[in-house]
């Protein structure tokens, strides 16, 4: 199907005005909806990395490489998602008095006190999901450079305290990024009440 002229400009032109709304909507927003879009995608990059390991260490020679090369993409692939969700939020920290000076323009005190405390609350979150995290990666990347200094079945066996371990920093990562998601939708809502936001 041929489209003529003008309606391919009438449509290019409707996405580019839309695009253009979405940027001024992020301008608005001081940054968290983009980190509040970012969140899950890491935590579930962080448990696809454990459970890559815990597969490598149960496997068995004969599956050994291509368990070694999953646990090594999923790792990679945890990294980048963690990068993203440390790039958003220090934009969000980066455009912090932008946000503050929105906020203390709403005329409702009560409003304003509650956007406030949303905004403390998630910042409080994400420090904690930041030092939940640190330890999670550190421990998967000494895992690998375990595994990189002699790739084979046995030297991943001996991993299985160690995985033990990383489960149980995982859960604390879990718990903390699932925080954080509830902060992002709770100031999400404040600004919305205080019409700072859609």
């Amino acid at each position: 199907m041929r489209r003529s002229v003008p309606a391919l400009l009438a449509l290019l032109g409707g996405c580019v005005a839309s695009a253009e709304r979405e940027a001024r909507e992020r301008q608005k927003d001081g940054g968290y909806l983009e980190l509040r879009q970012v969140v899950p995608g890491a935590k579930l990059r962080a448990g696809l990395a454990l459970d890559s390991l815990q597969r490598l260490i149960a496997s068995a020679d004969r599956a050994f490489a291509a368990s070694y090369d999953a646990f090594l993409e999923d790792l990679r692939a945890m990294d980048e998602s963690a990068a993203l969700v440390r790039a958003r939020a220090s934009e969000l920290r980066a455009r912090r008095g932008e946000l503050d000076a929105r906020i203390s323009g709403v005329g409702s005190e009560e409003r304003r006190a509650a956007a406030v405390a949303a905004l403390a609350t998630l910042r409080t979150r994400a420090d904690a999901a930041r030092d939940a995290f640190a330890p999670f990666q550190a421990a998967l990347h000494d895992c690998r450079a375990i595994l990189q200094a002699r790739p084979a079945a046995d030297v991943a066996t001996s991993l299985h305290e160690e995985a033990a371990r990383i489960a149980g920093l995982s859960r604390a990562l879990g718990a903390a990024l699932d925080g954080v998601s509830v902060a992002l939708d709770e100031l999400h809502e404040e600004l919305k009440l205080a019409g700072l936001t859609k």
